[in-house]
Parts: C-alpha cells; sequence; structure tokens
C-alpha cells in the first residue's frame, strides 16, 4: 500500500518505502495503552462483521469453491468472535506484577510481521492476523496470493481503513502490490522483519528466499481422527460429517483421514452414510486419485479445492446423491504409495480400519508425519486411559477429545494463552533461526481440549403473580412511590385501568402516576426512547407496563437504557459461546427502576423474556437486545384484566404461543428447566386454545391460556427461540404483519424443517453436536396422544393437527390469505432471507439453515 507518486520506483525501492512506513507505525503503536488498541479492534470486528455477507459471496464468487453461509459463519467467528475473546486479553504493557518476589512481566511487540496467507482461506487468515497483530502492536504486511487478489484486497482495505479511522497509525496494515515481481524475497530479506506467519505452506516461500528469522506457519495439515470401540459412535459419526463438511472441506484443521477400530467399523460408516455420505466402488477409487493428485509429483488439483462432493465426482468421472456432502474413500494404508492419504482441500473423507488402540495411535502418528505441520489430532473414545495415553503421545499442538476438528472457529484455536494458531517450527520448511529464538518460543505449547461444559443459568421474575385479581397485589408490591405507566391510549379510559389506578390508590401512602401512552402497533426506537426521555423528567421508582405485547417490549426497552449506559448497551448481544444471558455493567444506583408489566392480551411471555427486538420507524432495519436486566422484576398474570382481543386475535395469539413453546423445547440449549415449562405450554394451549375462542372466554380456558403464555415466554427466554422468530420479525419488518400472524403462518412449515433426521448444517450448540429435534417432536406427539411410533410419524401427526386446529379456528394459512401481493412479496423474500441469516434467533435454532432453505421456507407459505 503505498502513494500513487511511487509507482515509478523499482521493487527494491517500493519494499524499502514499505518498509520505513512500519517502522514509522510500530514507533506510533509504542504511544498507545490497551484501552486504545481494545478500540481499534473493536472497530475492526464490527466493520468486517457489517460486511460478513458480502465479503463470502465475493471469495465465493473470485474462486468458486465454498460454500457462501460457511464462509459468513468464519468471517464473523473470525472478527467478531475473536474480538470478544481478545476483550479481557493484556497485551500491552505490564501483564504480571508481584510485590512478594519482585518479578514484572511486560509486553512488548517483537517487530514487523511479513504475512503470506494461504489461497485457500485467505480473506479469513487476513483478518485473524490483521486483529492479532493490531492486538499485539506489531505492523503487518501482506502478501495476497494472485488467485485471490480482488477479495483480499477488499479485507484489507476495510482492515486497514476500520483500524486508522478507530486511532491506529495509517500504515499499521499495508500489503505488497500486486505487480511486485521480487517483492516477498526482497521482503523477507529486510532486517527489519521481526517474524514471518506462513500459512498452508504458501508456495510464496521457497527455500531461496528463507530469512534468517522466526516462521510462524501452520504448513500443510494432515489431521487424523481416531475412534475407538469404546466411542460413542453416533457423536463421532456426526462430528466428523459436520467437521469435514464445513465450507466443503476448506478448513484446514477439519479431519482428512478417519482411523475407526474394527469392532465398530462397519456401524460408523453405516452411520455416516445415513448422513448423506457417500462411498466410492474400487473403480471409482482410482478416478478420485488421479483427479485429486498429480501422479507424477503429487501434488494436488487446485481445480478441486473447495468444490462441493457432486462436483468432485463428476469431474472424476462418476456421479453421487444430490444431497450429498461428503464423499468416503476407504485407504490401505499411509505415504507415497497410497495418494488419498494426503491432504485433500475438498470434501473427500479418506477410512482406515485399525485392529487395535495402539495401531490406531500408530497411524495417527504416521499421518502426521505425512505432512508439514503437527497441528491437530481428534480422538473420540470414552476410556479414559486411551483419552491420557492420546494426549500424550500423539505430537501435536491441539489433540481434541470427543469434539469436532472444526466449525469455523479460528478464533478459539488463536486466542487460548496455552497454543495457537501457528506452530514455531514448520518441520519441513528447515529454517535455522528457530533454534536460536528465547526460551519461550522453545516450549512446547500443547493444548487438550474437552467438551465444553457450558454456564448455565435460569433467569426469570423475581416475581410471577399468576391466578384471577392478582392485580390486587400491587397495593403491597415495594418501590412504587412514582409509578409510570406505559400503555396504550386505548387502555386508559378502560375498566382495566380502572382497577388498576384503584389498587395503586389503595396503597398505605400516596403513589404520584404519570402516563406514558405513545405505544402503537410495533416496538419502534424513536418510542423508546421518547419514553426514555420522559423517565429521566420524571424519575420513577417503577415502570408499570400494562397492554400488549408491544407496549411490553417498550417498556422493557425504556427500562433497559435508562439503566444501562450506552457502552452497556451495545453489548446487549447474545453470546457467540453459547446463548447465555450478556452481564450488563450498570448505571449508579440512582437509576434503579422496579419493572412491573401487566398484559391485557395473551402476551404475557413477551413481557417475561430477557430480550427485546426494537425496530426503526420504517421497520426496514431492527436490533434485538438480550440481557437478564430486560426480565421484569414482577410479572402479574391475571385473566380477569382481558382487554380488546376478538376470539381472531385470541387464536393467533395462541399459535404464537404455541411456536415459542415448540421452539424452546427443541432448541439446542433447552434443558430439564425449560423443558417442563415449555411441555406443559404446549400440552395447555392444545387443550384449551379451541375452548377459549370458540365459546368466546370461558374464565377457566384464558387463565389456562395466560398460564400458557407464561411458561412458553420463561422457556424461550431461557433455553432461546430459533428460526420462527427471525423469520416472523422479517414477516413483520416488510409487511407490517403482527407477530401472531406471522408465527401463525410458519409454525407447520418450520415444524416440518426441523424435524428432519439428517438436516443439511448441523449446530455445534446441541449436546454432543447431535441432532435431536426430530426426537423432541416425538416426545412432544407422545405427550400429546397423537401417533408417535417413530420421528417422522411423530413430526406429520404435529403438523396435521396443527393445521387442523388451524382449520377450525378460521386462520389464514398463507400470504395470499392475508391480502398482501404475492410479486410484492416475491421481490422482498430474498432481503428477508438476509434478515433471518443475520438474525440473532437463527444461531439457536437446532438446524443452522442455508439461505436457500430460508428462501423455501418462505415460499411455502406464498401462497
Amino acid at each position: 500500500m503505498f502513494h500513487t507518486d511511487s509507482v515509478n520506483l523499482t521493487d527494491a525501492e517500493r519494499i524499502d518505502e514499505i518498509i520505513f512506513q512500519s517502522i514509522s507505525a510500530a514507533d506510533s503503536y509504542l504511544q498507545i495503552n490497551q484501552e486504545e488498541i481494545d478500540s481499534v479492534v473493536g472497530n475492526m470486528a464490527r466493520v468486517i462483521q457489517s460486511q460478513h455477507l458480502q465479503l463470502a459471496r465475493l471469495i465465493v464468487e473470485e474462486t468458486e469453491a465454498g460454500i457462501i453461509e460457511d464462509k459468513s459463519s468464519q468471517i464473523v467467528h473470525v472478527s467478531r468472535g475473536l474480538e470478544q475473546k481478545l476483550r479481557d486479553i493484556v497485551s500491552v504493557g505490564t501483564a504480571y506484577e508481584s510485590s512478594v518476589d519482585g518479578i514484572q512481566t511486560v509486553l512488548e511487540p517483537i517487530g514487523i510481521i511479513a504475512a503470506l496467507p494461504s489461497p485457500s482461506y485467505s480473506v479469513v487468515t487476513v483478518i485473524l492476523q490483521a486483529i492479532l497483530s493490531v492486538k499485539s502492536r506489531n505492523p503487518i504486511v501482506f502478501s495476497f496470493p494472485t488467485s485471490v487478489w480482488k477479495s483480499s484486497l477488499a479485507v484489507g482495505k476495510l482492515l486497514s481503513e476500520a483500524a486508522t479511522e478507530a486511532g491506529a497509525p495509517t500504515q499499521a496494515i499495508q500489503w505488497l502490490p500486486q505487480d511486485c515481481e521480487d517483492g516477498v524475497s526482497t521482503l523477507l530479506q529486510s532486517t527489519e522483519i521481526g517474524c514471518v506467519l506462513v500459512d498452508g505452506g504458501s508456495a510464496a516461500l521457497s527455500s531461496d528466499s528463507l530469512p534468517d528469522i522466526p516462521i510462524l506457519g501452520t504448513g500443510i495439515m494432515n489431521t487424523p481422527c481416531l475412534i475407538d470401540r469404546t466411542a460413542d459412535i453416533e457423536q463421532a459419526a456426526t462430528d466428523v460429517v459436520a467437521s469435514r463438511y464445513f465450507d466443503n472441506g476448506l478448513m484446514p484443521m477439519a479431519e482428512q483421514t478417519v482411523i475407526i477400530s474394527r469392532e465398530v467399523y462397519f456401524q460408523t460408516l453405516d452411520l455416516m452414510m445415513q448422513k448423506s455420505c457417500y462411498l466410492v466402488k474400487e473403480q471409482e477409487k482410482e478416478q478420485l486419485e488421479q483427479l485429486l493428485f498429480d501422479p507424477v509429483t503429487g501434488m494436488a488439483n487446485p481445480e478441486c479445492t473447495g468444490r462441493d462432493a457432486v462436483r468432485i465426482a463428476e469431474m472424476a468421472g462418476f456421479s453421487v446423491p444430490s444431497e450429498t456432502k461428503l464423499i468416503l474413500v476407504e485407504i490401505t494404508g499411509i505415504g507415497a504409495l497410497y495418494p488419498l492419504s494426503r491432504p485433500k482441500d475438498s470434501p473427500v473423507l479418506s477410512v482406515l480400519v485399525c485392529e487395535s488402540s495402539y495401531e490406531g495411535l500408530c497411524f495417527c502418528e504416521a499421518l502426521l508425519e505425512f505432512s508439514t505441520s503437527s497441528h491437530t489430532a481428534i480422538l473420540h473414545a470414552r476410556n479414559r486411559d486411551l483419552m491420557e495415553e492420546f494426549s500424550g503421545k500423539i505430537k501435536v499442538n491441539h489433540a481434541l477429545i470427543n469434539r469436532p476438528a472444526s466449525h469455523g472457529d479460528f478464533g478459539e484455536f488463536s486466542v487460548s494463552p496455552h497454543a495457537n494458531l501457528t506452530t514455531a517450527m514448520d518441520k519441513q520448511t528447515g529454517n535455522p533461526a528457530t533454534a536460536l529464538l528465547c526460551l519461550e518460543t522453545l516450549l512446547s505449547r500443547k493444548m487438550v481440549q474437552r467438551p465444553k461444559i457450558r454456564k448455565r443459568e435460569w433467569r426469570v421474575p423475581e416475581k410471577v403473580l399468576y391466578s384471577p385479581d392478582s392485580v390486587l397485589h400491587l397495593q403491597s408490591v415495594k418501590n412504587m412511590d412514582r409509578t409510570l405507566i406505559v400503555t396504550e391510549k386505548e387502555l386508559v379510559d378502560s375498566e382495566c385501568m380502572d382497577t388498576i389506578l384503584s389498587c395503586l390508590q389503595g396503597r398505605a401512602h400516596p403513589v404520584h402516576i404519570e402516563l406514558f401512552c405513545n405505544t402503537g402497533t410495533v416496538a419502534d426506537i424513536s418510542t423508546v426512547e421518547l419514553g426514555v426521555q420522559c423517565m429521566e423528567q420524571f424519575r420513577p421508582t417503577a415502570l408499570l407496563a400494562v397492554g400488549n405485547d408491544c407496549t411490553m417490549d417498550i417498556a422493557k426497552g425504556m427500562h433497559f437504557l435508562h439503566k444501562n449506559s450506552g457502552d452497556s448497551a451495545s453489548q446487549a448481544f447474545p453470546d457467540f459461546s453459547g446463548g447465555d444471558f450478556p452481564v450488563c455493567a450498570e448505571n449508579s444506583a440512582g437509576k434503579q427502576v422496579t419493572l412491573i408489566t401487566i398484559a391485557t392480551q395473551l402476551c404475557v411471555g413477551s413481557a417475561m423474556k430477557g430480550s427485546v427486538t426494537l425496530f426503526n420507524d420504517g421497520r426496514d432495519q431492527r436490533r434485538t437486545l438480550q440481557s437478564c436486566t430486560l426480565i421484569p422484576a414482577v410479572c402479574i398474570v391475571d385473566s380477569t384484566l382481558i382487554y380488546g382481543e376478538d376470539p381472531e386475535e385470541m387464536a393467533y395469539a395462541g399459535m404464537n404461543i404455541l411456536s415459542h413453546a415448540l421452539e424452546a423445547y427443541v432448541s439446542p440449549l433447552a434443558s430439564d428447566y425449560s423443558d417442563s415449562m415449555a411441555i406443559n405450554a404446549i400440552q395447555l394451549v392444545f387443550k384449551y386454545l379451541l375452548p377459549a375462542v370458540t365459546e368466546r372466554y370461558p374464565t377457566g380456558a384464558v387463565e389456562k391460556l395466560y398460564n400458557a403464555s407464561a411458561m412458553a415466554g420463561m422457556a424461550s427466554s431461557n433455553a432461546k427461540t430459533g428460526i420462527s422468530m427471525a423469520m416472523m420479525h422479517s414477516l413483520v419488518s416488510c409487511f407490517k404483519l403482527s407477530p401472531d400472524v406471522g408465527a401463525n403462518l410458519l409454525l407447520p412449515h418450520i415444524l416440518e424443517y426441523n424435524g428432519v433426521e439428517d438436516p443439511t448444517r448441523y449446530n455445534p450448540l446441541m449436546p454432543g453436536s447431535t441432532y435431536v429435534a426430530h426426537e423432541r417432536y416425538q416426545e412432544i406427539a407422545a405427550s400429546l396422544d397423537l401417533p408417535h411410533k417413530s420421528p417422522e410419524q411423530s413430526v406429520e401427526s404435529l403438523v396435521t393437527e396443527i393445521r387442523n386446529m388451524q382449520s377450525e379456528l378460521g386462520l389464514a394459512r398463507k400470504i395470499s390469505d392475508l391480502g398482501i401481493d404475492v410479486d410484492e412479496y416475491t421481490r422482498k423474500v430474498d432481503v428477508m432471507c438476509e434478515q433471518v441469516f443475520e438474525d440473532h434467533s437463527t444461531a439457536t435454532n437446532p438446524r443452522l439453515p442455508r439461505i436457500s432453505e430460508i428462501k423455501t421456507l418462505f415460499k411455502k407459505i406464498q401462497g
């Protein structure tokens, strides 16, 4: 990256200019503190995350390889996910200081970094290395691969501009020009280079250009995976397929060869074939060898990189089913005589049988030797002795136990204080300088990982007051001396509001009351901001939300933004690592306000949830906040206060309750606590919704539905919602549908979508990465006494029962039933698909969707 007046310089002079600018940036870095560095990293992550889908498309268009959705996930993980992992790690100044022993550890940058990313996953590597270089205050100079120059340059410019905008030195991130033929060798000969990052055995680094400085690189990975006879075979097969298929096999640390114990060999192969894998025949194996590798040099065929399994088979001269995820090929040995034991950048997985655990470990070692980098190895077993032997014997940087090698999260391997994405020495590079490094570099660092035990919390209101006439308890709720009531204009003069005001006026001490009646049909940010201004002026001790779901959301938004600072609000997003409630720092005690909710329609569940979605005035943009501070302190569930809800509205609301409860029960974050609430809510809706609507609000039935709504809200708040919520938000945004109507349209189709046995993309949040949504639907069907001999029958019977209920209630089944123009709907589908893909609720759906699948779901309700 140089000035326009530098074009007439020689290559050597241009490199000298880049080095000079990097030296200047290094000097400027020394004046930047930890807080400023973290601000720069945060801005880089935000900019890249905002462009993740566009960058993913650009990469696939340029390379014609990989999967847009998977690349998008990688970019999000390596930008925002990495930034979250780095946030609390000290990288500037004093890292450790003890007044007892007098030891102080000071962190300083190592110097200018030369980075040579691999063309296979250049953009992701550029993002990761740029963020890490800024975090460590090291200027970085990239040499972008020619084959992916366009996408690499685009992300390089985004990162450089974002870093400079946030306060980094102007030339902190640079790259060699495309027409600089001898740029790499000239750059590496500079004495100012402190380290070289070589990714994936980059061809740009030849033996003639080896500098006498540290070379950190992964080399070409040949990851072995041993499945022992004691393993959970279902989990192992699922993990391997999901990991190897990710981005059509481009993840460098993904499994290359699976070594399976003889006792479970055929069972494991059968399970993998059930998950859309294809086992080649002997003739097809020979065709595959000839396609993937040059028979003379053994070099990989770059035309196969990242192609899908169907295309690979077609190029090799045979055919596989269209839904094939992986091509399985049995091999009988390891080494040059067995070409398919080599690393492969495609969805081809080699399979090798072993007669014993000892032989399996030996095969793992042989595969690692038959590569340039001993980076990752995986073991699936329940034998603790074998786990310990594997951890100690296999010489790798990452020994993984009972977990997939990859789900696109580079950041997980690059942030841990015990391991790095790069290794100290590529054993076939032969760089002698690695022996002259400091002691810390010579220490072996290994990270042994087992499945995570996530911290889980059950967050519900402090008090849930439920029963007819429970509104009378307002006379005893604390901290209501100054109460701001948030409600709809239609409720101000209603009998319901008279009852509430009477309860407040009947308290022992007078209550100062103010009304905020600006609520509409959707929770928009401008209304919330007006409400916050009202709170600032009135200074309430209690915020009382009375009304529909929109009112509940507006009140929760007001309470949250009033209570939390701007920085805290910006962090109120779901946690990448598991969906737990983010912890938001609260402002001074002077802003403590008690949030109380009273729903006058079947939106009790909305009031209880620890999340709220706010729209802009045009509804074309939305923002979902998630925080434990959004959960009210007191939730009053009083069915006698029902107001203004006609039978049709109640019917749609009931279907929305059912949608929330079903999503909570099949969520990957479901627990025994949420299950008990969700299944109860499902049973109550099936039993009482029809009587409540057709018999015009019998007291007992309405009370049961109110309870169902409350339980569904608590269950979905803790287990999290899925794709139905995300799609419903888009329908609200684009067509101003009510959330209840949108949920009703989607309900049977989402159930069919999640109720498959072998989804296209697995959700890593699933316990053991095992897909169980269809089996969870079977449990629901059994609880309702519906046909449930198999998961397939259970899904079918549930869908049939729901559609029958919709028919009996006279509810819309298609978009066309609502008077929406079909042509307009078709035009907006692509926009809605992208909104759904980026919605946080999609990340906690049991089946992670591809954009094309979301489009199919939208078309099913088109009519």
